[in-house]
């Protein structure tokens, strides 16, 4: 048996800046047209940052999100992410 170890790709929590598996953080994206999303698949194309859950549950740091997808972000995009936040705590 093969005793290859595979690479695991790392990214960085925008709020709590721990380093993690990238499957185990939530990916959200500014895309084309400007509007901010969740991106469960992970392929959607436009900037992306990632979130992990616990900080995903403790609120939104709109701030830190604006600067790392470098746009602003709206009321409405605010409250569509933390309907997908409140739906992933379930």
């Amino acid at each position: 048996m093969s005793n290859i170890k595979r690479h695991i790709p790392q990214r960085t929590c925008i709020a709590c800046r721990r380093v993690m598996p990238k499957r185990e953080l939530n990916r959200v994206v500014r895309t084309v047209n400007g509007n901010v999303i969740f991106d469960p698949s992970g392929r959607t194309p436009g900037r992306g940052a990632y979130i992990c859950s616990e900080c995903l549950k403790d609120g939104f740091k709109t701030k830190q999100m604006e600067h790392t997808l470098k746009t602003t972000i709206t009321k409405g995009d605010v409250e569509q992410m933390e309907r997908f936040a409140s739906e992933m705590t379930r």
